[in-house]
């Protein structure tokens, strides 16, 4: 019988699957929950509930925009901070976030509640409608009150490494909030909906609260302002936090097109249009999970993580669009009776719609992961480009230009075809701005070079040992001298001996790091083990391996040792080669 060897999961590789489901959520959550209060309000009230609540959205879609502007750069700054070892930093960056996250809050609050009910009759609504919408945003403005901390602290126990708690406070959140949006939604109407989505953030953000009590925690609640962070932060955020406001400007040109071109009868397929597009904000997932890893190999200069997580990553992102796309066209027939669609012709359109426009998915997930991969090496014009692009520019020229020519299903076809349009576009820019070999990871302008080269290992005494050989192999190649190769292989072998006494019983991957400079090597090494300060070991109350790390530790600039990140051990170690003739 044909025998297939056992998948040996990688450290990184491990956390990245084990944060994937986590990162999809928090980039879904907001979006499945005005999905699902569209989807009550039909069901339970009718279609006045529904263009109540889509008149609240572009206020809602707003409030996330702010919030998203904290809430994501934040996690990339405090990220890269702790992947260069400065904590200090680090602990200003999440404390800047606290800050600004309360102040958003809060004047979006004043905004909603002195101004909101302007607004609503800006747009000329029927009386019922209105009504409706102002029932909506009553609870909905302390949604918006709470959403910039909630979002913050969500996201940033994500990129501490806490899944888990990442994915409990989520999913409370979005099927608390479903079910009791029904249930609330039968006893106060609309108004119920409302309640609940501002209930089921608090109570999220009281789940995430108790990673802090945790060993592995790394985050210390501070409050602190700088106009260095806010402009870094900025930075870091315009890209992600930008396409709800492309998504907006899409739906509001693809609206003034139906209208003008097929008549306001077929204003529903913007909708559904729509509403693909929102479940397609899964593929931003990707960039979530991999972005704080993205961020620790930028600070440590590492090309040869970046090139390997870069790959786990574009994997997956091709799967997601593969799946999306096949779950898209097999559901498509529900769409238009969640929709309460009942003329057979828009129903028919709507289903071809909805799978036409699917084709176009996979190439929609890479582009969410180029664009938080710019995002992470700096990159920023080009990664607001890229989902410009992806979002706005290319779908509203080919739907416009397919639709004036083929008629409604021709739009379908240009919106499917506009991300392959926007790829291809970007890859040959890309090719002849930077050369074909520094493609797509532009590695050149990113600090670090090729002279990097990394170990994975299940920590083990056979495995030790070969990866002593691998290392002193690589070292000899480079022309280090013999000495300094001893040196480096005795340290291997004290601190992973010292991790396997400190995880008896337990299987521990772990990650090394050799960065070849003239003057020195310096080792980074991770594990997934019981969490312990390598570089305060007390030698005098543990065992000789521990004696002998401690004997080798080197200072490192801020001299900072050893950091817990992303809820796993890393420690760094510089070894200054010897001079003259050591053979």
């Amino acid at each position: 019988m044909l025998k297939f060897p056992k998948y040996q999961p990688t450290l990184m590789s491990k956390k990245y699957f084990s944060m994937l489901i986590g990162g999809t959520l928090t980039m879904m959550v907001a979006s499945i929950l005005l999905m699902s209060d569209s989807f009550i309000a039909g069901a339970v009230i009718g279609s006045d509930a529904v263009a109540g609540i889509t008149l609240v959205t572009p206020l809602y879609s707003l409030a996330v925009f702010f919030a998203s502007a904290i809430s994501i750069g934040i996690p990339f700054l405090y990220s890269t901070e702790m992947g260069k070892f400065n904590k200090t930093r680090a602990d200003q960056a999440f404390g800047f976030g606290i800050l600004m996250s309360f102040v958003a809050g809060i004047v979006l609050f004043i905004l909603t509640s002195f101004f909101g009910n302007m607004y609503l009759r800006s747009y000329s609504p029927s009386q019922q409608v209105l009504d409706c919408a102002n029932e909506y945003l009553y609870w909905m403005r302390f949604t918006i009150l709470v959403m910039p901390i909630q979002m913050l602290v969500g996201n940033m126990v994500y990129s501490d490494g806490d899944e888990t708690i990442s994915n409990i406070a989520n999913v409370v959140q979005g099927l608390g909030n479903i079910v009791f949006s029904v249930i609330l939604c039968r006893v106060m109407g609309i108004r119920g909906i409302g309640l609940a989505s501002f209930l089921f953030n608090v109570i999220s953000l009281l789940v995430l609260l108790v990673h802090f009590a945790k060993e592995s925690n790394s985050l210390k609640w501070n409050l602190y302002f700088s106009f260095d962070i806010m402009k870094d932060v900025l930075k870091y955020s315009i890209i992600d936090s930008s396409s709800y406001l492309f998504l907006a400007v899409f739906t509001a040109a693809l609206n003034a097109f139906i209208s003008a071109r097929f008549g306001s009868e077929y204003l529903i397929l913007a909708s559904v249009i729509s509403l693909c597009r929102e479940f397609q904000l899964l593929f931003d997932g990707i960039g979530q999970t991999v972005g704080p890893i993205f961020s620790i190999y930028i600070g440590e200069e590492n090309h040869r993580g970046l090139r390997t997580s870069y790959a786990l990553a574009n994997k997956t992102a091709i799967v997601e669009g593969i799946a999306v796309t096949i779950v898209l066209i097999l559901a498509a027939p529900l769409v238009p009776k969640f929709l309460q669609v009942t003329d057979p012709h828009i129903a028919d359109l709507v289903i071809t719609g909805v799978r036409i426009t699917s084709l176009g998915a996979t190439f929609v997930s890479i582009l969410y992961l180029l664009t938080s991969y710019y995002l992470a090496i700096e990159k920023f014009a080009l990664g607001l480009a890229a989902c410009a692009m992806r979002d706005v520019i290319f779908s509203v020229a080919f739907a416009v230009a397919f639709g004036t020519a083929f008629g409604v299903t021709g739009m379908f076809v240009g919106i499917a075809v506009a991300p392959f349009a926007a790829y291809a576009l970007l890859l040959i820019y890309l090719v002849l701005r930077y050369g074909k070999d520094d493609c797509p990871l532009l590695l050149s302008g990113v600090p670090g070079n090729e002279n990097t080269y990394l170990f994975c290992l299940s920590i083990e005494p056979k495995k030790i040992i070969d990866l002593q050989k691998k290392v002193e192999t690589l070292l000899l190649k480079k022309d280090t001298d013999k000495r300094t190769v001893g040196k480096i292989k005795l340290l291997i072998e004290e601190l992973y001996m010292l991790i396997l006494e400190k995880n008896e019983g337990k299987n521990v991957l772990s990650e090394l790091s050799v960065f070849i400079a003239p003057d020195e090597i310096k080792i980074i090494t991770k594990d997934d083990g019981v969490l312990f300060d390598i570089s305060e070991e007390d030698v005098t109350v543990t065992s000789l391996a521990a004696f002998a790390v401690s004997a080798y530790m080197e200072k490192l600039r801020e001299n900072r040792y050893h950091l817990t990140t992303m809820s796993f051990n890393r420690s760094a170690f510089v070894i200054k080669k010897c001079k003259g003739n050591t053979d």
